[in-house]
């Protein structure tokens, strides 16, 4: 719960008065007459109710101060959010080939929403028709998995290598002329999706601003492309004969090598040179295909999609009003107030022009608040909830010159009331109420009301509470889990340590370990994953740290061990039942006691092991517990004290003791050995 604010001054009236009255023997003792009929008491009196309401006061701060308070730290309370969604566009319905102008009004059947697309689209009648995965010769057909109904599926099979690619397949050619055509890949989180894009972006852009501050023009970095997957690169390509596939002109991807619901945007081939087939598989024979081809670099954890399909455009919650509004003439007056005649008002969507003569006209700029506005300052105030602009008096804002005409253009929207559900958007508002012009697979998302100042407030003290330089382990931690578009499950910061020589104190050196969020037993990051991580916190790091990234060292422990079972047990079942909760219990993600993985360097007691093995049902009791380690091949380990650095690739032979691991250590299941004895119930 939030803490209290203090009171500044706890004085009432009556102390105010009492405390006035004990002064009077020292500095007036001829003043006896201290009755309430007295005018110096009725003074007093005055003077007090006067200091207690600027003590009330003073305990209060203005929305004003607190707002800028909160620009200070570089917050500002959220206007109304606008809701965004991808819809795909019915060709048969439409009447393909044809192109959908921007700005093009999409409604839901009741006409109760409407969205705008951001983006003109040239609609293709090729339809999606084949959807295959994996190396060529071995694809797998996912087409009927490419539903919303179904599961993901892995675009470029279950184990990407180097040519592996996603083939999409059409009826047609994508378009007799050079168009641009429009695809979208949704994955299975949209919202995390699109935070990790916000993260993205804002990374790359505080690296760009930080080179241009910083460096010399000679000496910038090259732009940082945020699409740009950290390992992985890809090339999208189409067949055109001859077992020759060629690559697609002006691509634009925004997945992030396929692992980010995005869109991708490439200019349709030539007609002519775009063939049928490329696909051994004969049934596939007559499709006219494209890819998307991985070239270079390694996936820590294969990506998946939910859906991909062709003919997308990008839609908001956010309307052109019909044509310029004229408000009317400026009386020349402060405070002048128009009323919009459509609400709610995208925020940051108006744009009002003064036109002072037939030669003349300004254009004033929006504002939500008049807490920066100075007095010749060409700006009003836009109330987006009542659809309400006020322009300046003279002192917060110009007030327009006399007999001025005024005129907007506005966007009507924003809001929760644009996150429709999926398949709620269907047609063209000016098409009929039965036709099905879209499809709608998602639901939309990000309408939200306007920010309250106190939720601006918790904000700001929420993100003072997170950390934005890694100086405390704690911070290393939390910081290398936030880097942005690598997936990191768990993250262990250690003091002093390097890995290289683990026996040895390292002072001024951080080394970080890091593991990624895979479904693999053994989840190791592979080289790229780790200079990702190493980049984000080079940038955050003091200038005195030295900073290691790298990967858990795996020790391999396989148990050994001997239940004794109640006669009605069944041996084979327990038998299953143990092994279960052995490689449960010591799993690299979701092992240990709570379930949130093996914690990196701690040892593997044998009571633990005792105790887990104990409580299943039907044992009686346990014995014969041991434990082989296999330590794996570590070329760059050195040999010393710590039980990381000895020997790699070694078999330590069936310990009765508990077994120590290094503190990057961590460790996985073997393969166990659980002998099962039933236990006689009569004499």
């Amino acid at each position: 719960m939030p803490i209290p604010l203090p009171k500044l001054d706890v004085h009432t009236f009556d102390d105010l008065v009492n405390d006035g009255r004990a002064l009077l023997p020292r500095y007036t003792p001829g003043w006896t007459d201290q009755n309430v009929h007295d005018p110096g008491i009725t003074l007093m009196e005055l003077f007090a109710w006067l200091a207690e309401m600027d003590l009330y006061r003073l305990d209060r701060v203005p929305e004003g101060s607190i707002r800028a308070f909160l620009h200070l730290l570089g917050v500002e309370p959220k206007p109304a959010q606008v809701a965004e969604t991808v819809l795909v566009a019915n060709a048969s319905q439409l009447g393909a080939p044809m192109t959908l102008p921007d700005r093009t009004q999409i409604t839901t059947k009741d006409q109760t929403v409407t969205f705008q697309t951001t983006h003109r689209l040239y609609v293709s009648p090729a339809a999606l028709v084949a959807v295959l995965a994996g190396p060529e010769g071995a694809l797998s057909d996912d087409f009927d998995r490419n539903d919303l109904s179904s599961k993901s599926f892995p675009p470029f099979g279950s184990n990407p290598e180097h040519n592996h690619a996603l083939y999409l397949g059409f009826d047609r050619t994508l378009a007799d002329t050079p168009a641009l055509i429009h695809l979208y890949l949704w994955t299975g989180d949209l919202d995390q999706d699109r935070r990790a894009k916000e993260v993205l972006m804002a990374e790359a852009d505080a690296i760009e601003e930080a080179a241009a501050r910083h460096c010399p023009p000679e000496r910038r970095p090259a732009p940082i492309d945020w699409r740009q997957h950290y390992s992985v690169r890809t090339v999208w390509e189409y067949y055109a004969g001859t077992d020759q596939w060629l690559p697609l002109a002006e691509v634009v991807d925004e997945t992030y090598a396929l692992t980010l619901s995005g869109a991708v945007r490439f200019k349709a081939p030539d007609a002519a040179k775009h063939m049928a087939g490329g696909i051994t598989n004969g049934r596939h024979a007559t499709g006219f295909f494209i890819r998307c081809r991985l070239v270079s670099g390694h996936f820590d954890c294969p990506p998946t999609i939910r859906y991909i399909q062709i003919n997308t455009v990008h839609a908001r919650h956010a309307v052109d009003h019909s044509q310029r509004l004229v408000l009317g003439r400026s009386t020349g007056r402060a405070g002048q107030t128009y009323q919009l005649p459509d609400r709610p008002v995208v925020p940051g969507s108006t744009a009002v022009t003064v036109k002072i003569s037939a030669s003349t006209e300004q254009t004033w700029n929006e504002s939500l608040t008049r807490d920066r506005l100075g007095p010749y300052a060409h700006a009003y105030v836009l109330d987006p909830e009542k659809g309400e602009i006020q322009f300046g008096n003279g002192r917060s804002g110009a007030v327009p010159p006399d007999d001025a005409e005024l005129s907007v253009t506005y966007q009507v929207g924003g809001g929760p009331a644009g996150n429709v559900e999926a398949q709620g958007l269907t047609r063209l508002t000016t098409s009929a109420v039965s036709t099905t012009d879209f499809f709608q697979p998602f639901a939309a998302a990000g309408g939200a009301a306007a920010e309250s100042l106190f939720d601006a407030k918790a904000r700001a003290v929420a993100w003072l509470s997170q950390p934005h330089r890694a100086v405390t382990l704690k911070d290393f931690e939390t910081l290398a889990l936030e880097t942005p578009g690598v997936p990191v499950a768990r993250v262990k910061a250690l003091a002093d340590y390097d890995a290289v020589l683990p026996c040895v104190t390292a002072p001024g050196a951080v080394t970080v370990i890091v593991i990624p969020h895979c479904p693999d037993s053994r989840p190791v990051p592979n080289p790229d994953l780790l200079r990702a991580v190493t980049r984000y916190l080079n940038r955050r790091r003091l200038l005195t740290t030295e900073l290691h990234v790298i990967g858990p060292e795996y020790i391999t422990i396989a148990v050994q061990a001997t239940l004794h079972v109640k006669a009605d047990a069944s041996p084979a079942e327990l038998r299953d039942q143990a092994v279960s909760r052995l490689n449960e219990f010591l799993h690299p993600l979701r092992g240990g006691a709570d379930g949130t993985g093996w914690p990196m360097g701690r040892a593997v007691y044998r009571s633990e092991v005792l105790a887990l093995l104990n409580g299943l049902p039907g044992v009686v009791y346990v014995d014969g517990v041991s434990s082989e380690v296999v330590e794996e091949d570590r070329p760059d380990s050195t040999a010393c004290c710590d039980p990381c650095g000895g020997h790699s690739g070694i078999t330590r032979p069936w310990q009765c003791g508990n077994i120590e691991i290094c503190s990057h250590g961590l460790v996985v299941p073997g393969n166990h050995k659980i002998s099962v004895i039933m236990e006689k119930t009569g004499p």
